[in-house]
Formats: structure tokens, sequence, C-alpha cells
């Protein structure tokens, strides 16, 4: 063999070689002066490092592993003695390094069974903190004291934001922002110790395209699983939808808890859901609306053209008013107008052509099919509250219903599943009313029941889907409800097991279970619409197949990974060589 052959074949080798070396990356807190995390790879161990920019996640390579290989991580002290130890063993395939696992958490990936699309996907974007089936954590470094003071209010608590700086690790990337605004979000949920949180990112950048986002408590939830279900059926519906998923919270190196994730509806989402992401768009109005009592609420009644006759500082709050307030104060009351003028008698399909060009009215009709199917008390039909309104340029009005914890029998407001003519309760809901009086939106509005029903809102398909969530998350509560919460207020003193018996049946304050509601009323409502249930796929009209929503920085958008195109060149390097040598010889 030559010399110049021998050397590419060692040097195909020596690349090789380095490319067997794994780096590890977990998140952890370990207590103490001098403790550390250190990862466990064939009964050795090796310690890992981090700095103050990279903190809460430690990382180190391990010289020579090769993947497949099993570990685990463990604290040790200044000595390298081993403090704390994982109980289980982990499984890396390939690669040369892990994801970005947590320390004593099993599952850094779970496989989630798929909601499948009922109708076209709402085309928009997905940030990557979203992915499914990846919880992510959050660290909050802050001043103690002005902790303390956002916390001390109970449900009058006014305190304004505080400035914080944060660190964000998903299992496939890490993000570090400084001076982030950190605040109390919600309103009836102030009068609990676990309270919601919301994250604003003005003078920070953004946190990948958001603005800010949400952190919610779900204390009226055992399971804090009937938001997510509810938001993966709007998807399924092809309606705008805030995103959501699981993430820790820390703050200062303490645990805080488990939050649902979730957009907040301001001008990033509302480009990414209506303008393709692009920043530059102009927008038109949006408006957040409410109901403060059962005599004020948004229900889009006409109240005649005097701006005075609307409450638009609780009931109709302007969020943008690109035109300036009063102008897009009288395109909601012209708005109003319309849904008023609408005439069921004479609606034939001109008239609903000419409607649509107002209103969103097929999307915002599936949003109230599903509504009723979880029974979804706070939001429009039932409470006319909890929902947005926006108007892109030239467009009709649409409809982005949010807040979906009284759902799936949470706090429902009778013992018994009615019809749906019976949800409202005899409460008037113009634009809802008016469109279910024409003869064939009403049946085609009992087709979509059906059509949801065969397609996704049954138990074949979600209670696979609810069974991978509470393994995902199952650890996580235990960990949440063993907690000390940062604010004074009350509990509901849920458990790990109120979540899993909540899932299949009734827990004290709780008559619904997750699960038996989704199969009652399936049931009621065949018996309602005279109908057998037939499951059945949906096919995209699209692109003939897949429906999934994009996710912006997920795997199948991330550019090919470094340490990848270096194990193909080594790989080519080898072969390359071999076969010289070999035609040598």
């Amino acid at each position: 063999m030559s010399s110049a052959l021998s050397k590419l074949l060692l040097l195909g080798l020596a690349v090789t070689s380095t490319l067997a070396d794994v780096t590890f990356n977990v998140v952890g807190f370990p207590e103490g002066d001098g403790t550390s995390l250190a990862v466990s790879v064939n009964n050795q161990l090796t310690k890992l490092s981090t700095t103050p920019e990279t903190y809460p996640l430690w990382s180190g390579t391990v010289a020579g592993a090769k993947a497949p290989l099993k570990y685990h991580y463990a604290i040790v002290d200044g000595s390298s003695a081993v403090v704390d130890a994982e109980k289980f063993e982990r499984d890396h395939a390939e690669g040369d390094k892990s994801k970005n696992d947590f320390f004593s958490r099993p599952l850094t990936v779970t496989k989630l069974p798929e909601v499948p699309p009922s109708y076209d996907p709402w085309p928009f974007t997905r940030p990557a903190m979203f992915d499914e089936g990846k919880i992510g954590t959050f660290h909050l470094t802050a001043d103690p004291e002005q902790v303390k003071g956002i916390h001390g209010g109970g449900i009058d608590n006014d305190a304004p934001d505080i400035k914080v700086d944060m660190t964000y690790v998903h299992p496939d990337f890490s993000i570090a922002l400084k001076n982030v605004s950190w605040g109390i979000s919600g309103q009836s949920t102030r009068a609990f110790a676990k309270q919601s949180y919301k994250l604003k990112f003005k003078d920070s950048g953004k946190f990948l395209t958001t603005g800010s986002i949400k952190l919610r408590a779900e204390e009226s939830d055992p399971t804090m699983m009937r938001e997510k279900v509810y938001l993966d059926l709007l998807n399924s519906l092809g309606v705008p939808a805030i995103q959501a998923n699981w993430a820790r919270l820390f703050v200062n190196k303490q645990p805080v808890g488990l939050f649902l994730m979730t957009d907040d509806i301001k001008t990033p989402y509302i480009k990414r859901a209506y303008h393709a992401g692009n920043d530059k768009a102009k927008t038109g109005p949006e408006f957040k609306c409410n109901a403060l009592e059962v005599t004020n609420e948004a229900s889009l009644a006409y109240k005649g053209e005097d701006i005075a006759s609307y409450d638009f500082k609780g009931i109709y709050e302007i969020e943008e008013a690109p035109d300036g307030e009063d102008v897009n104060k009288k395109d909601l009351i012209a708005f109003t107008k319309a849904i008023n003028d609408f005439n069921p008698e004479k609606a034939d399909s001109a008239a609903l052509t000419k409607f649509a060009e107002v209103w969103d009215h097929q999307t915002f009709l599936r949003a109230m099919a599903l509504e009723f199917l979880a029974g979804s008390w706070d939001t429009f039909w039932v409470a006319a509250s909890n929902y947005y309104l926006y108007k892109p340029p030239g467009k009709p009005w649409n409809y982005i219903p949010t807040d979906f914890d009284y759902t799936f029998g949470n706090d429902y407001p009778t013992s018994q599943l009615g019809t749906y003519q019976e949800f409202s309760g005899g409460k008037s809901r113009p634009p809802l009313d008016k469109l279910l009086a024409v003869p064939s939106v009403r049946k085609d509005f009992e087709e979509m029941l059906k059509t949801i029903t065969n397609r996704v809102f049954n138990s074949e398909i979600l209670d696979a889907r609810i069974d991978a969530y509470l393994a995902m998350i199952k650890d996580e509560l235990s960990w949440d409800r063993q907690l000390t919460r940062l604010a004074p207020g009350k509990s509901r003193n849920w458990t790990v097991d109120s979540a899993v018996q909540n899932v299949a049946g009734a827990v004290p304050t709780m008559p619904f279970g997750l699960k038996p509601w989704i199969a009652e009323r399936v049931k009621l409502l065949q018996t309602q619409l005279n109908y057998q249930q037939k499951l059945e796929k949906y096919t995209s009209k699209v692109n003939g197949n897949s429906t999934t929503v994009g996710a912006e920085g997920s795997d199948n958008n991330k550019k090919p990974d470094a340490s990848s195109s270096a194990a193909k060149v080594a790989s080519s390097v080898l072969l390359l060589a071999l076969s010289l040598a070999a035609a040598s010889l």
C-alpha cells in the first residue's frame, strides 16, 4: 500500500474516531455549593458544565462513546461523589449529541397518536416551542423582592410587571433573553395560590416569532389536559387557534410549577395566523371580547350608531386600532349592524355569499360546533365571552376563540347534556341565532356535527391521545402538585391521582370525566340527530394527503445538522480510502 493511501486511510479512521464522541445535555437545578450534573456511560461518570448564559442547561462530551448506548444522569458533589442519580437508563440511538433532557424525567420526547384533520387546516406556521410531545423549561432570574411584590395582591393584584432574564430550554434548542417583562395574567385565576403569568418580549427581542406568551396555571382542571385537547380539535377543524404546549417554570433556581404555555393573541400572532407571517403586513382592527356579567356580554347585538352605547373598555376592548380608535369602533358597530340586518327568512345562497363578505361564518360555525360538543360554557355561545374579533384589511371579520379550561364537563353549569338548541340557555346570540334560523344553514350545521364526531370527536380517536398526554405529563403533575406556591390564595388540592381519576371519571367537585364526556356527548348526539357513527378519514383538498400544521423550527424545517454533514464527509473519506487501498492490492 502506498504512503499516500496509508495516510488517507488513517485520516478516514481518525475522522470517524472523532465522531464517536457523544455530547450529553440535561436541564437540572442541583442544590448545594459545588454540586453539578454528570452523565454515566458504561458505569463511567463524566462531569457536565454550565455557564451563566446557558444555565440551567448542562453539557459535556464523553470521549469514545458511540451510539447506540445507554446512559443516565447524576448529581455529584465537588469531589465527584454521587449525591443523587436517575433510577432508570436512557437510550441514545444515534448521532453525536443527546436531546436536551431534564434530570429525573425519563421522557424527553413523547410520540403522540394523531388527531386527524376533519377539514382543511388553517394556514399558518407554529413556533417551535409548540412542537408536539416536547416539554420545555423556563428559568427566570429576577430581584427576589420584586418577585414577592407581584405575588402579594391576591385577586385584586394589580402589581406592575417586572423585568427578568429568561432562559428557555426546549428538547432541541435553547434561547436566552434579557429584559423580558413578567407579570400576573388572568382574572379569576388571581384568587389561586398558583398564579398564571404572561411573558412579554417587547424590550428583549422576540421569543422566536412571538411578542408575548401566557403560562396558564390550569388550576381549575385536575387533568391539566382539557384546554390542550380542545386546541388540538380546533386545529383539526381548521379554525384559527392559539397553539399550546406544557412548560416547566423555575424562578431564581426555585421550582414554580407546570403550566400550559399558549400564544397570546397580539399582533405577532395575528401576522402568523392571517398574514403568512409577513412582519411588514398591514393589519386591521382587533377587539378582545368579554362578559362582565350576565346582562353585560359581548353578544354582538346592535345597539345603534352611537359609540357611547357600546362598552369599549370592558366588553369590546380595542387591542389594535390601526385606523384610529373611533374609526375602528365604528367598524365594529357596522359589523353588528350587518348582523342585525341579515334576514334569515330571505337568506338564499346569494344572501349567504354576501354575508360571508362581512363575516367568515363557515369557520365561526365550526368553532360553535366544538363549543357545543366539548361543553365550552365560558366562550361565545353560552357566555358571550373569551374571544377576539379580527378584520384583515379588505376581508371579513374573523372569530378567534380563547380560554378553554372550562370544557369537557369542567364546572359545567348543569348535570345534563342537552341539545344544541338548548345550549345557550335561551340567551340571544345574534350572529349564531340568525344563521341557525336559515334552514339550509341549520341542516349544514347538523351535518357538521355528524362529520366532526365521525372524523375526530370520538373515543376511538381522542382516548389514545389523552392516554399519551397523561403518560407525558404524569411525572410533571406529581412534581407540580407537591410544590409550595408563590402567592397567597386558594388551592384545589389536586394530586396526580386526581388527574388519573378525572381522565376516566368523576372526582370531588368534578362530576364529569374527560373521556366519559366525549363518549356521552357522541352517544346523545346520535340520538338527537338520529344517525349512526361511521368513522371516516378526511383527505385534504390542499395537498391530497397530509394537513399537519407546519412547525417553525421543527425537525422538518431545520437546516442539516453540522455533525450529520461531518459524519457523511467522514464516511465518504473512509470509503474512498478503503476503495483505493483495495484497488492497490
